[in-house]
């Protein structure tokens, strides 16, 4: 009889332990985060890699946390993809918001292999360009480059990325008032075409 209940007892431990054997919600948090903080560490902790680390770990919360048609362990398996979720968002405003050198250098680096590829194709013959709507343009441009430079001269306040590319939308607008907006251009190009016809 005693050992028929120590042999009940032991099964119906067994199969309570066995269902949590990966743990709950919050333990599937931490190993999500510790995961996370991991696959960070193995890609040098570098800026520069932020924008593949959301795939990394994706990647490896797909393979290693797959939904299952067990509760507890599809539990466990959200909890890990929302802490690794967290720490990926933690990386990507650490590098992208709190400090726009990598937006910058991203920028930079972009304008580099614009130019380096213009230069070695040479420049397009045969258009001719209206050249106060070229001249607008390459303002914006100029304008969204310089705001970061021009904000930290005049009040040396160092700029979130998300007050640096609001203070960007605001160059557009800015130009246009200042050389009578784009709806010059309109007429200039309507003009140009019933002359060469």
């Amino acid at each position: 009889m005693m050992i028929k209940l120590f042999l009940s007892i032991a099964i119906i431990l067994l199969a309570s332990t066995r269902g949590a054997a990966q743990g709950t919600f919050n333990d599937g948090v931490k190993q999500g985060k510790k995961d996370a903080e991991r696959a960070w560490r193995n890609s040098g902790s570098d800026c520069g890699n932020i924008f593949g680390f959301q795939k990394q770990v994706d990647r490896n919360i797909k393979k290693n946390y797959p939904k299952s048609s067990n509760w507890r362990t599809d539990s466990y398996n959200r909890g890990a993809r929302s802490g690794a979720d967290e720490v990926v968002t933690k990386y990507e405003k650490k590098c992208l918001e709190d400090n726009t050198d990598e937006c910058t250098d991203l920028g930079n680096a972009a304008s580099q292999e614009i130019a380096y590829n213009y230069c070695q194709m040479g420049a397009p013959y045969g258009i001719r360009p209206n050249y106060k709507k070229t001249c607008r343009q390459v303002a914006y441009g100029i304008c969204e480059g310089a705001i970061q430079k021009d904000v930290q001269s005049s009040c040396s306040k160092k700029l979130t990325t998300s007050e640096l590319r609001n203070l960007q939308k605001k160059c557009r607008g800015q130009v246009n008032s200042m050389t009578g907006g784009e709806e010059g251009d309109a007429a200039v190009e309507v003009g140009r075409r019933l002359r060469h016809k």
